[in-house]
This record gives structure tokens, sequence and C-alpha cells, in this order.
């Protein structure tokens, strides 16, 4: 009686293991360290799929654009509302072009987009707190809070503060 030759004992046998010893490196390589491989790169794995997927969807259903610009004077690049499509749901609670969202202890990028999510996912409220890039340029620093809501375009009045301290 002929044998047939099994494609994992061929493997096996090329690499010198026996088959339950070829199992467990197998199992190593296909499952356990592509899985410790994404939870060591998750933090950069993160932004880019928010950039790449998340993005162009909450800019089109909020009616911006974002991106990040250089600061000279601080040396690196800040996340600001780019650009507001007049009558839409950013315009009509008085976010404006070149406001800076800030106190995100991390990524801004990934937090400020997070929360619009947080807006779609729940139907909660949520406010933002946004300086206007010339001052961030200028130091001066005054803040304001901006609501925006599911449903409705129009969120309550601005409440304006003195300070960037948040």
């Amino acid at each position: 009686m002929v044998r047939a030759h099994h494609p994992r004992r061929q493997a096996a046998k090329l690499l010198g293991l026996p088959v339950a010893h070829f199992a467990h490196v197998f199992l190593f390589v296909v499952v356990v360290f592509p899985l410790i491989l994404l939870t060591v790169l998750s933090p950069l794995i993160l932004p880019v799929f928010v950039y790449e997927f998340d993005v162009p969807r909450l800019h089109k259903e909020f009616g911006f654009v974002g991106d990040r610009v250089y600061v000279p004077d601080l040396s690196f690049r800040v996340f600001r509302i780019k650009s507001v499509v007049p009558g839409g749901r950013f315009a009509a609670p008085g976010f404006q072009p070149d406001d800076v969202p800030i106190g995100y202890h991390h990524d801004s990028l990934v937090g400020f987009y997070a929360d619009l999510e947080t807006v779609l996912e729940t139907g909660t409220a949520q406010s933002f707190t946004v300086v206007p890039l010339q001052d961030i340029k200028n130091g001066l620093g005054k803040s304001r809070r901006v609501t925006i809501r599911v449903g409705t375009s129009a969120g309550p009045a601005e409440e304006r503060h003195g300070s960037a301290a948040h």
C-alpha cells in the first residue's frame, strides 16, 4: 500500500521537526506572533486607520475639512479645522476655519475624531474647546466652547472663555 504524503508532514520533515512541534511553531507564527505584533503596534496603527477610513466620512457627515499645520513658534504641527461648509453641521454651532481643538491628552486628531464618532453613535451632544490658530501663534490663547448635536444642524450659542487653560 502506497502512503500519500501529507503537506504538513512534508513541511515538518523539511524543518527537521516532529509533526507535533511543527504544529506548535505554525500556531505561534500564524496566530500568536501576529497578535503580539498588532498589540505592540496598535498605537501607531490607530491614527493611520482613523485618518484613512473615518476622517473622509466624518468630514462629509459634519461638513468640514481638518488638517495639520506647522506652527513655527511652537516647533510642531497642530490639528486644525481647515474649512467649514456654509450651512453645514459644523457651521451652525460656530466652528470656524482655523479653529484648533484643544484639551486632548494624547493625539488631538484621534481624540477629536473619536468625539465626533461618539456624537454619531450615541446621539449625545459633545462640547469642544477650540482656540483660533492665530491666537496660538500669537500666544493669546482665548478659547471658546462649541457644542454639536446629532439630528440638528444647530447647537447652542458659543460660550467664550478668557484663557486656553482647560
